[in-house]
C-alpha cells in the first residue's frame, strides 16, 4: 500500500510538474507572441512614420523647387524687360543720333564726334564750340521786287469826230515802285549746357 500510494503521489507530482512546465511554456510562449506583436507594431508604427515624413521632405521639395522655378522664370522676365528697355533706348539713341547728324549746318559750321561718342558743332567764324546748333528763325518767303499789279481795263474816250479813230487810254501805275526788303533770318543764343562743349580748335578725328 505504502509503496502504491508513494508511486501515485510521486505520479502526481509529476503530473503537475509538467503541468507547470507546460504553462509556464505556454505563458513563454504567449510573451514572445506579445513581444513580437509589439516589435511588429513598432516597426509599422516606425516606417509609417519614415513613410509620412518622406512624403513631407517630397512635398517640401517640390514646393522649394516649384518655388525656385518660378523665381528663375521672375528674373528671367525681368532680365528680357531690362534688356528690351535697353535696346529700346539704344535704338531711340540711334534714331536721335542719326536725326542730329542730318540737320543742315549753318555757313561755317562743322559737326564733330567726341571720344564719348556725344556730337558737338564748330563755329569756324566765331572760332567757338557748341553742343547744339544755333535756332534758326524761319525764313520770310521772298517779295517780289514789284508789286503786282492787277491789269487794268481800258478806258475808252468818245471819238471825235475825224481821221484818224483815237486809240484807247490806259491808267498808268506810279513808276518806279519801291523796292521791299527781304528779312534776314539771325541765328539766336545757344542755350547753355550743363557741361562745356570740347576747347577750339578741337582734336582732329
Amino acid at each position: 500500500m505504502k509503496k502504491e500510494a508513494k508511486e501515485k503521489k510521486k505520479a502526481e507530482e509529476q503530473a503537475e510538474l509538467e503541468k507547470a512546465a507546460e504553462e509556464e511554456a505556454a505563458e513563454k510562449k504567449r510573451e514572445a507572441e506579445e513581444e513580437r506583436a509589439k516589435q511588429k507594431a513598432e516597426h509599422e508604427r516606425q516606417y509609417a512614420e519614415a513613410k509620412a515624413k518622406r512624403q513631407q521632405e517630397l512635398a517640401a521639395e517640390e514646393e522649394r523647387q516649384m518655388q525656385e522655378a518660378l523665381r528663375q522664370s521672375e528674373e528671367q522676365a525681368k532680365l528680357e524687360e531690362e534688356q528690351r528697355k535697353l535696346e529700346e533706348e539704344k535704338r531711340k539713341e540711334k534714331e536721335a543720333f542719326d536725326a542730329e547728324m542730318a540737320k543742315p549746318l549753318p555757313p561755317g559750321w562743322e559737326r564733330k564726334v567726341n571720344e564719348e561718342g556725344k556730337i558737338f558743332y564748330i563755329d569756324h567764324i566765331t572760332r567757338t564750340t557748341h553742343w547744339q546748333l544755333p535756332q534758326q528763325q524761319p525764313v520770310q518767303p521772298a517779295q517780289p521786287m514789284y508789286p503786282q499789279i492787277p491789269p487794268q481795263q481800258p478806258t475808252y474816250v468818245a471819238a471825235q469826230p475825224g481821221y484818224p479813230p483815237q486809240q484807247p487810254v490806259y491808267q498808268q501805275a506810279p513808276y518806279p515802285p519801291q523796292p521791299t526788303v527781304c528779312p534776314v533770318a539771325q541765328p539766336s543764343p545757344v542755350a547753355a549746357m550743363a557741361t562745356a562743349p570740347p576747347a577750339y580748335p578741337p582734336q582732329q578725328q
